[in-house]
């Protein structure tokens, strides 16, 4: 049971460290999220 969950953990943490590392250099346009969210079907409503 837990090995699938220590092989997740393992899996992921490349990818959060490489993103952590990217993270503070990410802009976010807050004017742009309306339009994108509404462009996709799959969004979130409030």
């Amino acid at each position: 049971m837990y090995d699938a969950l220590f092989w997740s953990l393992d899996v992921a943490m490349p990818s959060l460290c490489w993103f952590s590392a990217l993270l503070p250099a990410m802009q976010v346009n807050k004017d742009r999220i309306p339009d994108m969210a509404g462009s996709y079907w799959a969004q979130a409503t409030q």
